[in-house]
């Protein structure tokens, strides 16, 4: 169509309708970095439309970057610009040459060289790939370069002294210890006052006129140095030498010097403390010493000033005085005492004592004397004297006499007395007491005062201290034997204190079967003395009841609890014990009065043959199947004539039988023959006739010739069992001047 019929226009943008209308121009905003086509349709009256135009296509061009900025940071520069819209990212370069493409608006540009102008552009590149006009071209400087310091220190008494070299662009210094910014400082050096003997590490920084800090300088260690040791002191004392120094800051430990001479000195030892002792020394000597201060590290310090004194002599010991101290004052230990022995110690060496041990020994152990521990004198002190104590205790019992002791001393430097320092001590022993049984009585549960045969009584015994001396304590003990015995009673029982004249009953049960017996009893006192007593008890006699006992003066020695009635005789009754003797045989023949009146009553014959019948029982352990006769009743009053044939008969009589069978169903292969007679006797033709109980004093063949008896027993020794034949002849003959 023609254009100048056109009465409007279609404007197409990418193919797509954009506008209508009769202008001929149309405008629009749109962003850089895009292209777009466009193509124009004209329309005329009557629905007429023109072909659409040929394509024309166009982009908007990418802005310049503005407002470029540097920042200088050492040999860094940093570009920052505002962003331009449609650009996708910007292309930087330095003096022309291309070096960054960024999608950000800033760049840093690093380890440039120092001190060095630089020139930038920036262009814009938009999403069509295509680069704007460049910017305007901007300088950049970079900033001189700023060097760590050499750090060094100088030798100082009482500070760290650090110095280091001048930094020719640095304006100040940073001071770093350890990891530790101290403080800055404008000078070159600077001081640290630290405690000495202890090291510290330091680290410098340079700070420019902009406040950029350098690298850190070197690591550089330094300390204060610990001084020599002042207030040296040297004390001479026995065999050693005291030193004592002021303790220096910092050390740790110690070195102890002996100068030997000017140009020399001896190492002594390391010590910790302030203080030490040198041993060992002779005495008087003359010694210097000098001291240096180790740190931590080991480093010493320069030497002390020296210091000298001379080694005393020793310590000398001599007792002044020795005194013996007891509550009693009779200038001895007694038995039960405690004492004290005091001694006056003098030193009148030169120098000091130091853990002086005193103590007292025994020349001849004892005991019972007790002495008392060691005492230790801490120090005694040249010219002084100390008293010293030492307990000295008599135990009971102790005896009277003389006790040597030797008073023994000892310092801990080995100084001791230069000759023995011995003394006497006399002691006396306690008064004893004297225990007794002073009386006993019988008693059973029936109210009777006797004791029967197999049967239990009570025995009750009173026990009284008849010395003139005490007893804390008494043991009794009941000495059983064969003849008796004790039922539930062990035999044992202890007594509290006896005063002199103190008495006590003690009540035990009693059983014998024997016609006689004896009970042993032993007191013990608290010495450990143990007395004895016998008591012999019979059966079925009267004995004072418990009510009635008594008691006995002090100082009594014998006691005759039950007086033998008129002609009894104490041998009859105290009768010893001797063990069972199955190897023995005794035959008791006793005759007291005479079927013949003109035999008078032959007095106390029937008891001597009692008697010695229980001296066969209890004395030779006898039973009484081993007596003949067997029982008392039998051959009553003293055997007859033909008793006296059957008995001594060498073929058949009594004794031969009995030493058969003993033999033959006891097993007893060895055996002794006892004969006891007691009665009249005869003598008829320089001959001994013994006179039976019924021989006529007129008709001789009534009696038994002696020699018979004799003869008898002579056959029947033959008998292989038969070991000895012992005869007890008691014989009163009625005309001893025809013998």
């Amino acid at each position: 169509m023609d254009i100048k019929q056109a009465k409007s226009f279609i404007l197409f943008e990418n193919d797509i309708e954009i506008y209508r209308g009769e202008k001929t121009r149309f405008e629009k905003d749109v962003s850089p970095g895009k292209e777009f086509c466009y193509s124009v349709k004209a329309l005329g009256g009557f629905g007429l439309q023109g072909e659409r135009s040929d394509l024309f296509c166009t982009r908007v061009p990418t802005a310049i970057p503005r407002d470029i900025q540097i920042d200088v940071s050492t040999n860094t520069l940093s570009l920052n610009w505002t962003p331009v819209k449609g650009a996708l990212s910007y292309l930087v370069y330095r003096n022309d040459e291309k070096i960054k493409n960024t999608d950000v608006t800033s760049y840093t540009d690093s380890e440039l060289e120092f001190g060095t102008e630089y020139f930038y552009k920036i262009t814009a590149l938009d999403a069509l790939d295509l680069e704007s006009h460049p910017s305007v071209e901007v300088k950049g400087t970079t900033r001189e370069f700023v060097a760590p310091p050499i750090l060094s220190s100088m030798k100082n008494d009482t500070r760290i002294m650090l110095i280091w070299n001048e930094v020719k662009v640095a304006k100040s210094y940073n001071i770093y210890r350890g990891d530790k910014l101290l403080t800055f400082i404008q000078s070159n050096s600077f001081s640290d006052a630290m405690p000495p003997g202890e090291k510290y590490c330091y680290e410098i920084t340079s700070i420019d006129r902009y406040g950029v800090e350098s690298e850190r300088s070197n690591t550089h260690c330094a300390k204060v140095p610990i001084k020599a040791p002042t207030g040296i002191a040297a004390d001479g004392d026995v065999a050693s030498m005291h030193l004592n120094w002021n303790k220096v800051p910092g050390a740790v430990y110690y070195k102890v010097y002996e100068k030997v001479d000017q140009d020399s000195l001896l190492f002594i030892e390391k010590v910790k403390s302030t203080q030490l002792t040198i041993r060992n020394l002779d005495y008087g000597a003359d010694k210097c010493y000098q001291i240096s201060a180790l740190d931590q590290e080991g480093e010493e310090s320069d030497l002390s000033s020296s210091a000298c004194n001379v080694v005393l002599d020793p310590p000398h010991f001599t007792i002044q005085k020795m005194n013996l101290f007891e509550p009693s004052g009779n200038r001895v230990i007694d038995a039960q005492e405690t004492g004290s022995l005091q001694f006056a110690v003098f030193n009148d060496g030169q120098s000091p004592a130091h853990q002086v041990n005193i103590s007292v020994v025994s020349k001849q152990p004892n005991q019972n004397l007790v002495i008392g521990e060691d005492v230790v004198i801490d120090t005694l002190n040249a010219g002084r004297i100390e008293f010293v104590e030492i307990s000295l205790a008599g135990l009971l019992k102790v005896e009277t006499g003389e006790h040597e002791f030797e008073l023994q001393i000892s310092s801990i430097d080995r100084i001791a007395l230069d000759e023995p320092y011995l003394f006497k001590v006399e002691t006396k022993s306690v008064i004893p007491p004297k225990l007794i049984v002073a009386d006993f009585a019988i008693s059973n549960d029936f109210g009777t005062h006797y004791i029967p045969k197999n049967e239990i009584v009570n025995l009750t015994i009173r026990i009284q201290n008849v010395g003139e001396g005490g007893t804390e304590s008494v043991d009794v003990k009941i000495k059983e034997n064969r003849s008796f015995t004790t039922p539930d009673f062990t035999g044992n029982v202890s007594l509290p204190a006896f005063s002199p004249g103190d008495y006590m009953d003690i009540e035990i049960p009693i059983l014998s079967s024997q016609d006689n017996f004896s009970a042993d009893i032993e007191l013990t006192d608290y010495l450990d003395r143990t007395v004895s007593q016998r008591l012999n008890l019979e059966v079925m006699r009267h004995y004072r009841s418990p009510m009635e006992l008594t008691t006995q003066p002090l100082g009594t020695e014998d006691v005759e609890h039950y007086p033998d009635a008129l002609g009894e005789i104490d041998v009859d009754r105290r009768i010893p014990l001797g063990r069972k003797n199955p190897n023995a045989m005794a035959i008791i023949l006793a005759t007291e009065r005479y079927d013949d009146r003109n035999y008078s009553p032959l007095d106390y014959a029937g008891r001597d043959g009692d008697v010695v019948r229980q001296y066969f029982i209890h004395a030779f352990g006898l039973s009484d199947f081993q007596l003949l006769p067997a029982k008392t009743w039998q051959m009553e009053g003293g055997p007859s004539g033909n008793d006296l044939r059957n008995i001594f008969d060498p073929h058949q009589g009594d004794l031969r039988k009995r030493i058969i069978t003993a033999e033959k169903y006891s097993g007893v292969d060895e055996m002794d023959i006892f004969l006891y007679y007691r009665g009249y006797g005869e003598w008829i033709k320089g001959k001994p006739l013994l006179i039976p109980k019924d021989a006529k004093i007129t008709r001789h063949v009534t009696k038994y010739p002696l020699e018979q008896l004799v003869s008898n027993l002579s056959l029947l020794s033959v008998l292989g069992n038969i070991r000895t034949i012992t005869i007890f002849l008691d014989i009163t003959y009625i005309n001893p001047k025809k013998s």
